[in-house]
């Protein structure tokens, strides 16, 4: 209807409005949507729309639907009990339904504008009896699980798709790649992180269990713990008894626990249950009606009610429980898909709720096995941070400490080693896995990117754009690949021709300078830079990260309007100006007046 009326580069919200009877969007919702739609009319491409969980990915995929003019539409969901709630959205958003056709076993109705079809269903199905113009995959990380999408998505290769996912990373390397020649581009990403901070998600309480058992025992399946073996280590009397012990300390409600297995969901359900807590385990054997009497009264009991649910992986997917207080993560998993889908469920507002809990089990791990948790897989932070509480306020006191200017006077309070570290992990960031495995000095001053100094001003920089990551050599792009074993060894290979260099970009030198003191250099930089930092209480390794860190983003600062203006003045070329920082754009300024004074 307004196809030809409006430009791509804004949906009025007025329309939208008028055609979704009151439904009200928010900003990053109207992102997603402008971003998806042009890509859809115009491309026969595959994308990704990555959103947290509880930000709601299925209100964008109705709204999308409702403006495209190109029925029939597929959607596919990878379990039948999402249907009806894919179903109800898309009428929510101004979909008529009658022209809506959920595919079961029944016979296919012509004419529909739009059907929606668990994968299980379409796999069974004769694929040519479907037509779509466009196919959408709700849950989209699912998708290289199995040959079954692969083999529905090949049959409709000529037509755009759009997956929705809160997380598009994969466990393994061959996973990876995988999904990075399945999907073409990620076309918008509003993380976990983004959501709280904005207000559209919970805030939340962080707090964690050291729990005294070890994982060195434990073997490794497909990329991340077996399931068995992690179980036989895990679920254990202390550790389980562990969990209701913290659910008394901070007087928690409605809680789900997430566990390993079968057994470890009955087990823990039962210590609950023994120390007078109602529990239920929601296992994908528990009977259908079982299942929903327990989650309806799990849903309507009021906020305060004590009741606890353990589950594995049922609950971790298309369940909303808005009035859920606290989340535990008794499964310990080195999958981002499985951790942020579990930590996100429980993200939703309520007004009787200020804030959600999180808490984490600690178990110890010889072996440094990248085990996912709250600071590093939503926060981004390096492992050597460990904060509790109200996260993002205490990442933003400590982010106004760095900031201030020189001189000014702080509390005694600032130079605690838990304050210095909550100041560092605004400056460094977690490095991925096959980063941290390089003989090279990796850092990383913001979430997704990363640098190894090689020269003054010189530096390999990883733009980590999560299905693949672009890899700059000073400034040259010189490889996009999904695979980051051929970025470091495309580095590696590189970095000897900077031998004269090797302090900066060697890795053992970093290692040898965690004995050292930071030195005076060191000290004055830091003053300027970080004056919240006590140098006393950080080693040389550490401020030279910090310094390599801030000098790195300074260097990435795009040159500015004005700079630009006064350069192109000066006769400067416009393709020199277009790779032109904003601090080498502020030294040729320097240079010309300097120049310029002196004539």
């Amino acid at each position: 209807m307004f196809q030809n009326l409006f430009s791509f580069d804004e949906i009025p919200r007025e329309i939208i409005s008028q055609r979704t009877n009151s439904f009200s969007y928010r900003p990053y919702q109207y992102e997603a949507i402008n971003k998806a739609i042009p890509m859809l009319e115009n491309t026969k491409g595959k994308y990704i729309i990555q959103q947290a969980t509880g930000t709601g990915k299925t209100v964008e995929m109705g709204a999308i639907i409702n403006r495209l003019n190109k029925w029939p539409i597929l959607v596919i969901a990878h379990r039948a009990e999402l249907l009806e709630q894919i179903k109800s959205t898309c009428i929510r958003t101004g979909i008529d339904e009658k022209d809506i056709q959920i595919v079961l076993q029944n016979q296919l109705e012509p004419n529909k504008k739009l059907y929606i079809a668990s994968i299980q269903t379409l796999y069974r199905r004769d694929l040519s009896k479907i037509s779509p113009n466009i196919g959408i995959i709700d849950e989209a990380h699912h998708a290289l699980e199995d040959n079954t999408y692969g083999r529905v998505m090949q049959h409709y290769n000529n037509i755009p798709w759009l997956g929705f996912t809160a997380t598009p990373t994969r466990r393994t390397k061959k996973e990876k790649i995988a999904f990075a020649e399945t999907w073409d581009d990620i076309i918008y990403s509003y993380p976990i992180k983004q959501g709280i901070k904005e207000g559209y998600l919970a805030k939340i309480m962080y707090y964690t269990i050291n729990t005294g058992i070890s994982l060195d025992s434990v073997k490794m399946s497909r990329g991340d713990f077996d399931d068995t073996s992690l179980a036989a280590a895990t679920n254990v009397f202390t550790r389980n008894k562990a969990m209701v012990d913290k659910y008394n300390e901070l007087n928690l409600h409605k809680t789900i626990t997430f566990c390993v297995n079968k057994d470890h969901c009955h087990t823990v359900a039962k210590t609950f249950q023994d120390a007078g807590i109602e529990s239920y385990a929601i296992l994908e054997d528990t009977p259908k009606r079982d299942r929903k009497e327990i989650l309806q009264k799990f849903q309507e009991s009021p906020t305060l009610t004590k009741m606890v649910l353990t589950s594995r992986d049922v609950l971790g997917e298309g369940c909303d429980f808005p009035s859920l207080q606290a989340i535990f993560l008794a499964r310990k998993t080195m999958s981002t898909t499985i951790y942020i889908q579990q930590f996100g469920r429980g993200l939703r507002n309520h007004p009787d709720l200020e804030y959600k809990i999180i808490v984490d089990m600690v178990d110890q791990d010889k072996k440094r096995r990248k085990v996912c948790n709250c600071l590093n897989t939503v926060f981004q932070l390096a492992d050597t941070i460990h904060i509790e509480g109200d996260i993002i306020k205490q990442l933003d006191d400590a982010k106004e400490k760095i900031e201030k200017p020189p001189g000014v006077k702080d509390d005694p309070e600032t130079f605690e080693q838990e304050n210095v570290s909550l100041q560092i992990a605004n400056i460094l960031f977690e490095l991925p896995e096959g980063l941290e495995e390089s003989n090279l000095a990796w850092f990383a001053p913001e979430p997704g990117s990363y640098f190894c100094q090689v020269e003054k001003d010189k530096y390999f920089r990883i733009e980590d754009k999560q299905l693949r990551c672009k890899l700059f050599d000073n400034k040259e792009l010189v490889m996009e690949t999904a695979n980051m074993d051929e970025i470091v060894k495309y580095c590696e290979e590189k970095v000897t021709q900077y031998k004269e260099t090797s302090y900066m970009w060697k890795k053992s030198v970093k290692e040898f300078m965690e004995k050292k003191e930071v030195t005076p250099g060191q000290r004055g930089l830091l003053a300027k830079i970080a004056p919240g930092i006590n140098p006393d209480l950080i080693t040389s390794a550490k401020a030279s990260e910090i310094i390599s860190a801030h000098i790195a983003k300074k260097n990435q600062e795009p040159i500015t309007k004005n700079q630009r203006y006064f350069l192109m003045k000066k006769r400067y070329n416009a393709n020199s100006l277009s790779v032109m920082s904003k601090r080498q754009a502020s030294k040729e300024i320097a240079k010309i007046i300097n120049e310029e004074k002196q004539r």
